[in-house]
């Protein structure tokens, strides 16, 4: 993982890793884009299993981000299969699999948006 240049900052790119990852799999399952109710309950579950330091204005602008960016992120490299989209998370949880190539290029395009150069 990139490291955190301002405090917080990791826990952010992380979550929205994690947002923009999900909207990568409704779209290659579905077809569509998940919708801003599915993204704020899936920042409620991922917040309460990994920061719950991370108050709702925060869970707001990341959910806002990845709707932004996810446009962005659809031209990286992504798995059709579902095994290989199973394989982005850590068996039976909701933890991305940091260190799969798909999730750290996700993660680098996050962090790379919340520090204002994306």
């Amino acid at each position: 993982m990139v490291p955190a240049r301002i405090p917080g900052t990791e826990v952010k790119a992380r979550l929205l890793c994690y947002l923009v990852v999900n909207q990568l799999i409704a779209r290659e399952r579905t077809g569509e884009w998940l919708s801003a109710e599915h993204l704020i309950e899936s920042a409620r579950i991922w917040v309460s299993g990994n920061a719950p330091s991370c108050d709702w204005p925060e869970r707001l602008e990341m959910v806002s981000a990845a709707m932004e960016l996810t446009s962005h992120a659809r031209d990286l490299p992504f798995y059709a299969d579902e095994a290989s989209m199973a394989a982005l998370f850590l068996a039976r949880s909701l933890f991305l699999e940091e260190g799969n190539p798909v999730v750290k290029n996700v993660y680098h395009l996050c962090a790379e948006y919340l520090s204002g150069k994306g």
